[in-house]
Order: C-alpha cells, then sequence, then structure tokens
C-alpha cells in the first residue's frame, strides 16, 4: 500500500513532491571508484583529519582521538568532530578549508560511474519535482544541467519553490560557496537560528510531499531533528503522509514512534545502494508521467566560470638556450595571456652534481608549490594548474609528488622534441580522471626472487624499448644510503617511442600497473617500504607517475637522475630531509699541530673524545674514517689537503686575533701561517669540505673566509682551553654521528658545555655559506 501511494505521488502529483537526497544517493553513484569513500559524511571527515594532518593544522594523536567519536551512533558526536576538523582548517571563510572542499567534494562529480537513480532525479525535476539535498557535492547538477541554491540564497530559494525558477537546492550548502556549509557544530547553530531557513523548512512540510532518498543517519542531526520535532507536533493528526525510501534491513531501526508522529512512512529496497537506482525505476517507468500537468519554468542560468590558469614553469639543466620560454607557453598550451606564471630556473651541469646542488633544487621548487598554494587560494573561479618547461626526469617525478597538495585540475604543457610537437596532457584532477588505455602494451615484470629480506624496492618504468634498467644500475643510489635492493619490479613495452609515442591513453594502464607492482611489495613486507623509481619516457610521464605514486608508497621515494656511463644517481627524493649530504661514509682529516716550543694543544685528548663519540653511535669501524695528522708541518699541508678532499676539515691549532694559525716546522717548532696564506693553500689543493670546524682560539676571524671552501664552518670567537674545547667537540660530533643535522649538533653541544662547564662561556659561532641551511646539512642517517 505504501509502495503505491508514494508511486502515486511521483507520477500522478509530480509537481507537489520535493524529493531530498541524502549521501546514499552519492555513494551509489560513485560505486566502486577512488571517491567512493568520501561520500559518505564520516568518510568525508575522516579525509579532512588526515588532510588537516597532512598539511601540518591537526596533530596525529588528536586526530585519532578525535577519530575514534565517530565510532558512535550519535550523530551529534560526528558534529563534534566536524567543528574540530572545521576550526583547525580555518572555519567557513579559511583557506585550507576550501582548499580541502574543493579537493574532497569538488571531484565527486566527475567520477560518476553509476547513473541509474541521478537519470530517474532527473526524470523528476523536468517533470515539476522539486529536488533539493544535504549534500555539498554537485553531482546533481551534474546530472541535471542546473546550477545549486543554497540556504543562504533566499530569494532565489523562494523562486524555485514557487516553481518560478529552476535549481537544485542545497540545504546543507555547497563546497563552492563554503559559508554555506552546515558543518560543525556552530554552523548546525547557524541554520537552526536562520528564520528563513526554518520558514522554507515549514513551508516545505505543509505543502510538498517529502520524498527522503539515501539517507542514514542525517535524519537525526540538530538542524532535520528540531525541524522533524516540530512536523511532529504542528501535524499530530494531519492525513499528509511523506515517504523515506531506504534499504529494508534497515527498516527495522528506523521504524520508531518518532518516525510516525512525524508522519514519514517507510519504503524499503532489497539489498545495497546499488539498487537503489533500479527500484526508483520500477516506481516512475520512463515517460510514465503526465505532462499536461507540469508548467515549463525557466532555469536559473548556470553560467560557466571562466577557468584561471596558474602556469609552472621548471627550467633546470645545463643548455640555457632549450628552456622554455613563458611566451610558448601561453601560445601552445591554450593558455591565457593573463595566467599567473611563476617559474624557477637554474642552469647548472647535473652530471657533476651532488646531494648540496639536488637538494637546492627541491628547495626552489618546493618554494614554488608554495607560491602557487598562495596563488590558487586567491582565485575566485575554477582554476587550473600548468605544469610546463624542460628539466630532467627527477625534477618533474619530484614536482608531480610536490604538488599533490595544490587542489586544481593539472595540464601538462611540453615541447615534443622528437617530432617537434607539442604535448598537452590533461587536464586531470588525479590519476581517476586518466582516460581508459586504448592499447595494451604495457606489462609487468614482477620479481621472481628477492634479492635482500629488507632493503629498498625499484620500480622501473619504460616509455620505450630503448630504456633499460638493471639492479646493477641502481646500486650507486642504493649503496649511498646503505640500504641493499630488495627486489626489482619492471614494466616494460615492445614499442619504439620514434614510431609510437606515449600518450595520455597510456597513463591508465601505467597507474594500474604500478599499483599492482606496490601492492605486491607491501604484501611481502608489510612495513613502511622504501623506493626508487626509475623512469623513461617523457617528462610527463614522470609528473604524473610522481603525482600517482603519493597514496601508494609507503616510504620515501628516490628520483634518480640517469648519466651515461654511470647509470643512475642520486638526485630527488620525496623526504628531502632524509638524504645525507654526501654519499658513502665522512672522511674526516683532522690536522692537528702542538709545537714544542708553545703551550700544550693535548691534541691526543681531543682526538680521543671525537672517537670516542663516533664509535659509541657507529661502531669501533667510524674511528677509521678519521686521518690523524698529530703534528701538521706547513711543508705538508698542501699535499694532504690535495691528497685526502675530506668531507670535514677538523683543524685544532693554537690561532691568532688575525685569523693564523700555528703549524708547525721540520723541527717541530711553532710556524704561524696566516690567514691569506692558509687559504691559499686551500684554493690550491682545490679542496670543498661540506663542513670545515676550525679548532683554534680567535678563528672566527677566519671563519667568513672558509665559507669560500665549505658549506658550514665551526670555530671559535675567543680564546678557548683544550677542556672546553674537548667537551663541546666530543659532543658535537657524537650527535651528528646520531644522525643529528650540522644546525641540531651545535646547539645540542652548546646545552651540554652549558650543563658540564660554565653556561656563560659559548665560546663556538656556525657559519654558512650563503643558501645553504645548516638544518639540512646531515652526515650519517640515524642508526636503525
Amino acid at each position: 500500500m505504501l509502495k503505491h501511494e508514494l508511486e502515486q505521488a511521483l507520477t500522478k502529483n509530480t509537481k507537489d513532491v520535493m524529493v531530498i537526497v541524502g549521501a546514499g544517493v552519492t555513494l551509489g553513484a560513485l560505486w566502486g571508484t577512488e571517491q567512493y569513500p568520501r561520500a559518505s559524511w564520516a568518510g568525508l571527515i575522516r579525509d579532512g583529519l588526515a588532510h588537516a594532518v597532512g598539511v601540518g593544522v591537526l596533530k596525529q594523536a588528536s586526530a585519532e582521538r578525535i577519530g575514534t567519536w565517530l565510532e558512535s551512533d550519535d550523530p551529534t558526536m560526528w558534529i563534534a568532530v566536524a567543528e574540530q576538523l572545521a576550526k583547525a582548517l580555518g572555519g567557513p571563510t579559511g583557506g585550507e578549508l576550501k582548499n580541502w572542499l574543493r579537493r574532497a567534494v569538488g571531484g565527486l562529480e566527475s567520477a560518476i560511474r553509476e547513473r541509474a537513480v541521478l537519470d530517474v532525479l532527473v526524470d523528476l525535476e523536468r517533470r515539476g519535482a522539486t529536488i533539493a539535498t544535504v549534500n555539498y557535492d554537485g553531482l546533481l547538477e551534474q546530472a541535471t544541467g542546473l546550477r545549486p541554491v543554497t540556504w543562504r540564497r533566499a530569494s532565489e530559494v523562494e523562486r524555485v519553490l514557487r516553481k518560478d525558477a529552476r535549481g537544485i537546492l542545497h540545504l546543507h550548502g555547497h563546497w563552492e560557496e563554503p559559508e554555506s556549509i552546515v558543518f560543525g557544530t556552530s554552523s548546525y547553530e547557524d541554520v537552526v537560528r536562520d528564520e528563513h531557513a526554518r520558514t522554507v523548512l515549514a513551508s516545505m512540510a505543509m505543502f510538498k510531499t517529502l520524498v527522503f532518498i539515501g539517507h542514514g543517519a542525517g535524519l537525526a542531526d540538530p538542524n532535520w531533528g528540531s525541524f522533524l520535532a516540530w512536523t511532529a507536533k504542528v501535524f499530530a493528526g494531519a492525513e499528509h503522509r511523506h515517504f523515506r525510501i531506504a534499504r529494508e534491513a534497515e527498516l527495522d531501526e528506523l521504524r520508531t514512534p518518532e518516525l510516525q508522529a512525524q508522519r514519514i512512512s517507510l519504503v524499503g529496497y532489497p539489498g545495497g545502494y546499488e539498487n537503489l537506482g533500479p527500484f526508483l525505476r520500477s516506481l516512475v517507468p520512463e515517460g510514465s508521467m503526465e505532462m499536461e500537468s507540469v508548467q515549463p519554468v525557466a532555469p536559473i542560468p548556470r553560467i560557466a566560470p571562466t577557468v584561471e590558469h596558474v602556469v609552472l614553469l621548471v627550467n633546470i639543466g645545463e643548455n640555457d638556450h632549450r628552456f622554455l620560454p613563458r611566451e610558448d607557453i601561453l601560445g601552445h598550451g591554450g593558455v591565457s595571456e593573463h595566467a599567473q606564471v611563476l617559474e624557477i630556473r637554474r642552469v647548472r651541469d647535473l652530471k657533476l652534481a651532488g646531494p648540496p646542488q639536488w637538494r637546492a633544487i627541491a628547495k626552489g621548487i618546493d618554494e614554488l608549490i608554495d607560491a602557487a598554494e598562495q596563488a590558487l587560494r586567491e582565485l575566485k573561479g575554477p582554476a587550473c594548474l600548468v605544469i610546463a618547461g624542460a628539466a630532467p626526469i627527477p625534477v618533474f617525478a619530484y614536482l608531480g609528488h610536490a604538488s599533490k597538495r595544490l587542489m586544481a585540475k593539472v595540464l601538462f604543457v611540453n615541447r615534443n622534441d622528437t617530432n617537434s610537437t607539442w604535448d598537452r596532457i590533461g587536464p586531470f584532477g588525479g590519476p581517476s580522471d586518466f582516460p581508459p588505455s586504448l592499447r595494451e602494451i604495457f606489462a609487468l615484470d614482477e620479481p621472481t626472487e628477492f634479492f635482500e629480506p629488507a632493503g629498498k624496492v625499484a620500480l622501473f618504468v619504460a616509455g620505450s624499448t630503448i630504456y633499460k634498467c638493471s639492479p646493477e644500475a641502481l646500486a650507486p643510489v642504493t649503496s649511498a644510503e646503505g640500504q641493499p635492493l630488495r627486489c626489482s619490479y619492471r614494466i616494460t613495452t615492445p614499442v619504439d617511442h620514434k614510431a609510437s609515442p606515449m600518450d595520455a591513453g597510456d597513463l591508465g594502464a601505467l597507474r594500474d600497473l604500478t599499483s599492482r607492482a606496490l601492492a605486491a611489495a607491501q604484501e611481502s613486507s608489510p612495513r613502511s617500504t622504501d623506493l626508487v623509481l626509475a623512469y623513461g619516457g617523457p617528462v610527463w610521464g614522470a609528473f604524473w607517475l610522481g603525482r600517482m605514486l603519493n597514496p601508494k608508497a609507503s616510504g620515501n621515494i628516490d628520483f634518480p637522475y640517469f648519466v651515461m656511463g654511470k647509470g643512475y644517481l642520486r638526485a630527488l627524493a620525496s623526504q628531502m630531509w632524509r638524504q645525507r649530504w654526501i654519499a658513502g661514509e665522512p672522511k674526516i682529516l683532522f690536522l692537528a699541530a702542538e709545537p714544542g716550543d708553545a703551550t700544550r694543544t693535548r691534541a691526543g685528548a681531543q682526538l680521543t673524545a671525537i672517537g670516542d663519540a663516533l664509535g659509541a653511535e657507529r661502531g669501533p669501524e667510524a674511528r677509521h674514517g678519521i686521518h690523524f695528522v698529530p703534528s701538521t708541518t706547513v711543508d705538508k699541508l698542501t699535499v694532504l689537503l690535495d691528497r685526502e678532499q675530506p668531507h670535514i676539515l677538523h683543524v685544532y691549532a693554537h690561532g691568532g686575533v688575525d685569523g693564523s694559525l700555528a703549524f708547525e716546522n721540520d723541527r717541530g717548532d711553532e710556524q704561524v701561517v696566516s690567514a691569506e696564506r692558509f687559504l691559499a693553500a686551500l684554493r690550491s689543493a682545490g679542496i670543498r669540505p661540506d663542513l670545515a670546524v676550525a679548532c683554534a682560539c680567535n678563528s672566527a676571524a677566519l671563519a667568513p673566509e672558509l665559507l669560500e671552501f665549505a658549506d658550514c664552518v665551526v670555530a671559535v670567537n675567543s680564546k678557548v682551553s683544550y677542556k672546553h674545547a674537548k667537551v663541546f667537540m666530543g659532543a658535537f660530533y657524537g650527535a651528528l654521528a646520531r644522525g643529528r643535522s650540522v644546525a641540531k649538533a651545535f646547539d645540542h653541544s652548546k646545552a651540554h658545555v652549558g650543563l658540564v662547564l660554565d653556561p656563560e662561556k659559548q665560546l663556538f659561532e656556525l657559519l654558512s655559506r650563503e643558501g645553504i641551511d645548516p638544518a639540512d646539512v646531515y652526515f650519517w642517517r640515524p642508526p636503525s
């Protein structure tokens, strides 16, 4: 009987029906897609908590604590979680909340997989039914072509209700209008207090047959709860009936005295959300509705907003003439000439680049991403991020990984030097937007055996037959960190890139095969897995591989650089802070002088303190990295410097106020070397230590000049006793050996000296070359 009454209301009295859509409709439309988890309210909140932790506005422990509230059956607990999340993201006007809503909700409409329910709703709307929703997404707008009308737009709401215009009523707000979102406790209070919103709800119940579709706990939230309690009082004796369509398995739980008092009747359908569409179509067969009962009305015009572009132009390499100019990107990319262009440009020989140079590139890219994030925040309408430029593969792979927090569709534009054409790949909101592959040319070769029980996993992706890779070729990447190669996965193709180059249609296949490889790697080792991505192909492929690895790779991702004759070398990585400043174990050249005709320096005591500190943290073999020269004579100085080429140059001698140093002559007596002569010796040897330690009285006078050679310098700003120097240096090298940065080790040593000796006597200074941050300089990994 109830089903028949509902069918009559939908087909005979359609203009008197208001369908109120809940999250179940979105869940059904996105069934089986990557976006499905965010379609439910609890899933959306969990996504928001993860986003808040990822951008650093909420601590992981706090997110986990308040996330447990979602396990409650009480909707007010969910709203309390949402309130905490909204505050963490800056509230309704905060840029971070807008950013998250654009990413988490704005992309749902492009992922529709099952249209059955939406097609029925389209039919009902065209025949005169009013469509309202408590969802924030735009799926109904995508299906109907109408525009969203939120509860805050009073006059437009009235026009829709009076049938003077057409639109989708968003009773709890729409993601493009963050101020309208009814989310946390405070926003619920706003809408409950809003007189116009409550009047609208009252008129709906009085003059419309309400049909609730796809609602779970949502009808018990404060807004609906107070409204439905009001209807129970006002319409207690009314014959007019409303309907709630729910799964048959839920009917017993939902059938309560309160629901009966609210004059809401339950109509069940079998199975899960995926069966909702066929059930609705059985109630409303196509062509069954009376056309003449509905007067045509004008839709509220949905004006397609102009897409604004932010261009990230990345030009890095040694051949400046091959860099792509701004004008070419705007001309070939279909980008507005008014687009904001943000550029990073570096000219250097990357074949000779070491960790410091790659770290500087990473810092530049990170700053570029920060600037792009700010630019996107300031845009009023929909945005498209354009990636372009000329740079090596690891640069674009790193950029793809780092760009995960930029919530906009991405278009990649670059010049194809193979055939002198221009590629335009995208725009894609993410890997789920990739078009289906039209050719099956890629295959995944899984490893038949594992080389080591623990270590890095290699993923080699070849876009053409010309690209080759072997485990041996990756040895420089794995050995530099002391992590062996655990296993290697290969995605290969029999196609030559000149005859049949990669195109956007191949990205879907690479996404699927990459996911398979990473899932298999994680299954073999459930703990966090470090990954090496070796790729050969167009640079836009490197960008999207870097971006699609984000949710799949659980550890650090290396993006190595291929150099002919040397193989793959360490370059960029997803966690650059884990990258050491050097490859291999540090070499320390300890130059000491203890002239017989001068005060004793007790060099042996300092060597013992440093050796003991390294041995305690890294094992006895760490001492072998120190080349100790106990009586450094001036005539051997240039030979020692030229031959050793150390990572750390440690000088322990007497010093003068002018920066001079006292070494020894061939008789063992003191021989003073001026600052100018010492620097000349460094220049002649071509020495480039990563750290110079001048443990000599007044060596701070020499320190600024040492920055010509060293990235970081530790020096003394006055007279220093051997005991003070011994305590400081033992603590300093011990902290370095524990995997602390130079900056952290320096601060630790100062604090240690303050505890052990005199806290007022802080005699050591730390300087660094321009562009070098001592907080980034690491010589050892933390012990595992």
